[in-house]
């Protein structure tokens, strides 16, 4: 019995190293796949009779294959935004069947795999190399998904497809600039509108400045010379005219000025609407300082024509535009160009001072980007104006007098923003078909009262600092890419990402009972109890590491140095046979 027992013993020795050698071969082979968790074997002695003083029963040995699905694989970078890796517990869920319209069956498999080596398929579902498709949540675009506990049978295929492309319209327009303190000497008087071709225009009053910052409210008068020649002739001309001047601090007319004052002359250079103007007599506005008009009114020219219908403009003084690029709903770019000038406050005249004298913002154009093409010339129900500038309530713009409050702004004595700043624009009714553009969906963000953060008043030059808008041109789908939060995102040319899908991970009470398939898969054995689902780093998950790949935990030194000792174990169990086979053949050889 002895004899025969070690046969058998070193026989089950045999097939022990041999099972050994195979899991050994198998790690080896897998020391390059993805997520892939080295397996050992366990040996467990056999017992046929328990011994005695006087007498030992060989038993043998058997071995337990052991996979260590626990183990976690060294997270290695990928060059890929489709690949990603699990630090901690957890499994992606996948699936190997689809419906006809590429979405998971409601009763395929659910299999489980650390393999997270995806790429977009021709059909935009997110695929690994062994042929599993992601299961996810679906999400809204900022990120929530839409079942608050993931199960098995409410996953969907995470399918990109649908995405092409993605713009998003300015709701939000800041802007950083310095407006001037002082008013600045030689600032250009700019006449626009159509000049009367019958008589004498008077324009609104204006505010203009001699060279030592004083401001004076000036009346402005056009004086058409009939005889001369009528128009439309070439050489038609009007002069331009102060016929009163009144400082604004004291309420007087400067000693040195006469009134009127020819400060130049308009002077029709083209049948086609062209004007030139040429500077007149000097003037006098502050009694001891006298400057050229030139000098002084540096005015430019802006009129539709003589014998136009439209009333002439008033002045624009110390007027700044700041153009903007903002976007409507289609993604469309367009120019909006807002006007800050210096405007009364509808008080007295003769009790402002320099510093009371308030900024007016206007919209002075909107228009498609690239293509100067005027946008629209309608604000939305509610405007009364029907062309531009327009103020910010959507009224008519006068250039140089008092605005409605909710166009103008400001300053404190620092410098800083005063409160009542504009915080809207008007709605425009869009040529582009897109959404109405501003009204109470857009915010003019011009700084915050008492704070040096947007809008300033300081020293005499203007210069602009920002603008900046929230909106997003028309952008193509670029790419796909993982968050460290399991958020799958759609990445476009714009810059935007938009997320969705959220990817869960399933964890079990025993994952080194999970039954392994071909694929770099597990699925639910008895052993391994079921799958538990919550997302990344809840409920003792792990979390989502984009842009890497986990390694196989195989590794080569442990199991070459394993193999040594299979390979010298197994020659000692073959050993044993032989010597137990001489042993016999010797006891054999008595009866003969």
């Amino acid at each position: 019995m002895s004899i025969t027992g070690a046969l058998f013993s070193g026989v089950s020795g045999l097939k022990a190293e041999a099972q050994s050698l195979s899991i050994i071969s198998d790690n080896i082979s897998n020391a390059n796949t993805v997520g892939y968790k080295a397996s050992a074997d366990a040996f467990e002695t056999l017992i046929t009779q328990p011994p005695t003083n006087t007498e030992y029963t060989p038993g043998g040995v058997i071995g337990h294959p052991v996979a260590n699905v626990t183990a976690q694989g060294l997270l290695q970078a990928s060059s890929s935004k489709t690949d990603t890796g699990i630090n901690g517990n957890g499994f992606f869920i996948t699936t190997d069947q689809l419906s006809a319209t590429n979405t998971a069956t409601a009763t395929g498999d659910r299999n489980f795999t650390r393999a997270g080596s995806f790429t977009v398929d021709s059909n935009g579902n997110l695929v690994n190399t062994a042929g599993q498709y992601l299961l996810a949540i679906p999400t809204s675009t900022s990120g929530v998904p839409t079942q608050d506990t993931p199960s098995l049978t409410n996953l969907s295929v995470a399918n990109v497809g649908g995405l092409t492309g993605d713009a998003a319209g300015t709701t939000e327009l800041a802007i950083g600039a310095n407006l001037p303190a002082t008013p600045t000497p030689n600032t250009p008087l700019k006449i626009y509108g159509a000049f009367s071709a019958a008589g004498d225009v008077t324009l609104p009053d204006v505010v203009v400045y001699s060279a030592d910052g004083q401001a004076f409210n000036a009346t402005v008068k056009t004086v058409y010379n009939p005889a001369v020649v009528g128009p439309p002739a070439v050489s038609a001309n009007m002069a331009v005219q102060i016929t009163s001047l009144t400082n604004i601090q004291t309420g007087t007319t400067p000693a040195g000025f006469t009134s009127p004052t020819t400060i130049g002359t308009i002077t029709q250079v083209g049948a086609t609407g062209t004007y030139q103007y040429s500077a007149g007599t000097a003037i006098n506005v502050a009694g001891t300082t006298s400057a050229t008009a030139t000098d002084t009114l540096l005015p430019t020219l802006d009129v539709a024509g003589f014998g136009g219908t439209n009333t002439p403009g008033a002045i624009a003084v110390d007027a700044n535009d700041v153009v903007s690029t903002v976007y409507d709903s289609l993604g469309v770019a367009e120019n909006l160009t807002l006007e800050f000038s210096r405007a009364q406050d509808g008080t007295s005249a003769t009790t402002l001072s320099n510093t009371q004298l308030k900024w007016a913002v206007s919209v002075a154009g909107f228009s498609i980007a690239g293509t100067n093409a005027q946008a629209t010339t309608l604000p939305a129900a509610g405007g009364t104006s029907t062309t531009f500038p327009i103020n910010l309530d959507g009224s008519a713009f006068t250039k140089g007098e008092a605005a409605p409050a909710g166009s103008t702004l400001s300053f404190n004595t620092d410098g800083s923003l005063a409160s009542g700043a504009p915080t809207t624009i008007p709605g425009f009714a869009m040529v582009t078909g897109a959404a109405a553009f501003g009204g109470t969906n857009f915010t003019l963000n011009l700084g915050t009262a008492n704070s040096l953060n947007g809008l300033t008043s300081f020293s005499n030059s203007y210069a602009l600092s920002f603008s900046d808008q929230n909106g997003i041109a028309y952008g193509y789908r670029t790419g796909v890419e993982f968050t460290s939060t399991g958020l799958i995102e759609v990445t476009f040319s714009n810059g935007q990402s938009v997320p969705v899908y959220k990817i869960p991970l399933a964890t079990f009470a025993n994952e080194d009972a999970l039954e392994p398939k071909t694929g770099n898969i597990y699925t639910e054995s008895a052993n391994s109890g079921t799958a538990v689902l919550n997302y990344p780093s809840v409920g003792g998950t792990g979390s989502i590491s984009p842009a890497t790949l986990e390694s196989s935990t195989t590794d080569i030194a442990t199991e070459f140095t394993n193999m040594i000792v299979t390979q010298r174990s197994y020659s000692a169990n073959a050993r044993t046979i032989t010597t137990a086979d001489e042993m016999l053949q010797q006891l054999l050889a008595i009866k003969q």
